[in-house]
């Protein structure tokens, strides 16, 4: 099993899926879920020591260039915004017979 980013997220969710079904007990899954916070903690101050004195990551735990990252979630940045259906506001706008605005 390698040490990375990617590792320690299969493991959480593996851990997650534990929980679910019953096979993983919460003072287990608490263990777990307190040395994965302990190792994020740990790559949050690799990352601003190497932000601080200009340098690349060297454990490799965080992957440093873009062909190692993995595939964004599912619908994160690329989902459509969902044109707004509100209430319609009853009556003329500013006096006028228009059309009526949605609030």
């Amino acid at each position: 099993m390698s040490n990375d980013i990617n590792a320690l997220r299969d493991v959480l969710f593996e851990t997650l899926r534990g929980i679910k079904d019953g096979s993983v007990e919460l003072d287990k899954a608490k263990a777990i879920n307190d040395t994965a916070q302990t190792i994020i903690n740990s790559a949050k101050a690799e990352t601003d020591h190497c932000r601080v004195t200009q340098q690349l990551p060297g454990s490799g735990f965080i992957p440093a260039h873009a062909e190692d990252k993995p595939p964004a979630l599912p619908h994160s940045a690329k989902e459509k915004e969902k044109p707004y259906v509100g209430t319609p506001i009853r009556g003329p706008l500013n006096g006028n017979s228009g059309p009526q605005a949605r609030v």
